[in-house]
């Protein structure tokens, strides 16, 4: 049986099976939603064709005056069972100040060399040539992290911030 015919199966049964429980409980409240004197009318009219049948009577609804209670009032105490409370942070909390970022770098590629495998990159800082390879570190500012023939990575030491150098001589 395909998924789709098991769907209609279960969905054709609960429809019987709610059918089959509307039936009962109609059949239930006839036989005990009438007064003790309209059974033997009801009897009756079972045997008798539907065109005869009697309409039931409504019956009133009973008076609810005698059921209301008097009470004293809520102590004061009471009152302040549930304070009302703050849902938002404080907005000293709500906005998180915003991390600076690292100072553009002042490095601008000159040119690299290549030794036994590993670039060397030549980097003007002002007027300071320095002769850089990875894992280097300059001024205590910025660690060289990796050289390669199109960036430098840079690490910006006090914030930890990664920064790239584009090689301006790669394709």
């Amino acid at each position: 049986m395909t998924r789709d015919k098991r769907r209609r199966f279960v969905i054709g049964a609960a429809l019987v099976a709610t059918l089959a429980a509307t039936w009962w409980a109609a059949s239930l409240e006839d036989e005990t939603g009438l007064a003790a004197d309209e059974d033997s009318a009801v009897r009756d009219s079972r045997r008798a064709p539907a065109t005869t049948r009697r309409a039931r009577v409504p019956q009133p609804m009973p008076s609810l005056n005698g059921l209301s209670v008097d009470r004293a009032p809520l102590p004061d105490v009471a009152a302040d069972i549930l304070p009302p409370m703050q849902l938002h942070p404080p907005a000293e909390l709500a906005v998180p100040s915003p991390v600076p970022d690292a100072p553009p770098l002042p490095f601008r590629f000159v040119g690299a060399l290549e030794e036994r495998g590993e670039l060397t990159a030549f980097l003007l800082e002002g007027e300071q040539l320095r002769v850089v390879r990875a894992h280097d570190t300059i001024d205590d500012r910025y660690r060289v992290e990796r050289v390669t023939t199109a960036f430098i990575e840079f690490t910006y030491l006090p914030r930890r911030t990664r920064q790239v150098l584009t090689v301006s001589g790669s394709s």
